[in-house]
């Protein structure tokens, strides 16, 4: 039923993810799209926008955010001869930042080692330098 299967998207936080999937079938497949395993409808709060012709289905998720739309993307295409499916990765980009500002002043030996704990986040996980 899959002509061309949706794929892995990379999208920054606040853009838009876009997933293709070209299909086919007789009669004419019912597609549906699933967040990590829940139905997305364009009733959610989540903006999402379906185009579904013979053979093309659309899913725009507008203004990713990291917590509510990262995880798996399910397309599920299915008509009363059989059901497929095929899931693949939202992955959202957040910039790093320092969460936890580092001490104003600290107290050393000359000559002795100092130890700075520096807390941040982003997405993927960032890695001190």
């Amino acid at each position: 039923m899959f002509i061309v299967k949706p794929t892995t998207q990379k999208v920054r936080q606040g853009e838009t993810a876009v997933f293709v999937s070209n299909v086919d079938g007789y009669p004419t497949p019912i597609i549906t799209w699933l967040l990590n395993g829940k139905l997305l409808t364009e009733k959610e709060s989540v903006e999402v926008q379906f185009y579904a012709t013979a053979d093309q289905a659309k899913l725009s998720i507008q203004n990713v955010d990291l917590e509510q739309h990262a995880g798996s993307i399910t397309c599920r295409v299915e008509n009363e001869y059989g059901e497929q499916e095929e899931t693949v990765r939202l992955d959202i980009l957040v910039a790093p930042t320092i969460t936890e500002d580092l001490p104003k002043q600290q107290e050393i030996i000359s000559g002795r080692d100092i130890a700075l704990k520096v807390v941040g986040k982003g997405s993927p996980r960032p890695s001190p330098q």
